[in-house]
């Protein structure tokens, strides 16, 4: 279980023993070595980690690029291939294809046989941002195999005021989206979940700065 913070580690942990409390479950928030070793050595039924933690975890020096940082696939093989399904809380975390989070967990996702994503916010005003997280899951199945292939059905390409590619989405293929990414989605409204807390309002003074001061 990857998570989007170190303190969702605990929300978790505790939020299983209150609805499982079958399940044997190990945080992973101590230093690289521990967590390594924890991974390793331990019998559990559920691991959670933040995603800071395990790309730390997880990366090396890139040998082709000395400046750059990569995900050692090595580490990735013998942590990882044990494991029967991933689980990516706030997977819009791994939005972006070129990043270290997304790398990380699309060589883990290789390796499990199942792998599940859970986010309230898929994407923002980008509808790029469905590719990558949907490729996590079925590699290509719901959205084709590549980004670019992704672009060229659902994207107008066009040339910005520098020169740079430009894509913008097709409106009138907003329905064939939702309609194709519903076969491998699940979405519960507020409505639907009746156990959820009410919402509260946590109020922080914020400390002056440059003459401005507020709330």
């Amino acid at each position: 279980m990857f998570v989007p913070y170190v303190t969702s580690v605990s929300t978790w942990i505790d939020e299983t023993a209150k609805h499982t409390p079958e399940l044997v479950c190990v945080p992973l928030f101590g230093t690289k070595e521990n967590n390594l070793l924890k991974l390793k050595n331990s019998e559990a039924d559920l691991f959670v980690i933040a995603y800071p933690s395990a790309v730390a975890m997880l990366s090396i020096k890139d040998p082709k690029r000395p400046k750059k940082w990569t995900i050692d696939p090595k580490q990735v093989r013998e942590v990882f291939s044990g494991f029967d399904m991933l689980v990516l809380d706030e997977i819009h975390r791994c939005k972006k294809q070129d990043t270290l989070t997304y790398r990380m967990c699309r060589a883990i996702s290789a390796q499990a046989e199942y792998a599940v994503g859970l986010t309230g916010t898929p994407f923002g005003r980008d509808l790029m941002d469905l590719w990558p997280q949907f490729n996590l899951i079925d590699f290509g199945e719901t959205l084709g195999p590549t980004l670019s292939f992704y672009r060229a059905v659902f994207f107008k390409q066009s040339f910005n005021y520098w020169g740079g590619l430009e894509y913008t989405f097709k409106p009138k293929l907003f329905a064939d989206l939702k309609r194709i990414i519903k076969n491998k989605s699940i979405r519960y409204s507020i409505d639907e979940l009746h156990d959820m807390p009410p919402r509260e309002y946590v109020i922080k003074r914020i400390a002056p700065h440059s003459g401005i001061q507020g709330y």
